[in-house]
């Protein structure tokens, strides 16, 4: 589904995420998969993910744990400061596990998910594209 703003248009996936429903930004742009992390947008905004297109991913707290954050700044100027998580994630069609993607903890603007498809950048790591996570699964 895309949806247009004033600026560009978007182009809206709908995927689950452990099971939970989350809508990402295709975005050719970025190597970077990460989705808004409950805790943390609902510590800042009470009832905010509720409200945010996206919705929340749901790190269940003996799941999940909080390692080194990174800092990421796209052209906009929008800083989203992301940890590494992983998990099972369903594209409709097919489902992968133990795919690692970030987990938003910090954002200077309105946060948002992200479904990273461009080739990686100098120093991918530790964020592993999603397509070379994908390509590198055993069939």
């Amino acid at each position: 589904k895309t949806t247009a703003s004033e600026i560009w248009a978007e182009l809206l996936a709908s995927l689950k995420v452990d099971g939970q429903d989350i809508t990402v930004v295709v975005d050719s742009g970025t190597p970077y998969t990460f989705f808004v992390e409950r805790q943390w947008y609902e510590g800042t905004h009470a009832g905010g993910c509720a409200k945010l297109k996206f919705k929340c991913y749901d790190c269940i707290p003996s799941s999940c744990h909080e390692g080194p954050t990174e800092t990421r700044e796209f052209l906009d100027g929008t800083q989203v400061t992301v940890f590494q998580h992983s998990g099972t994630v369903d594209f409709g069609t097919a489902s992968a596990d133990g795919i690692d993607f970030g987990l938003v903890v910090g954002c200077n603007r309105r946060p948002f998910a992200a479904l990273g498809l461009s080739p990686p950048c100098a120093k991918p790591k530790p964020y592993v594209p999603l397509m070379y996570q994908l390509l590198a699964k055993p069939e």
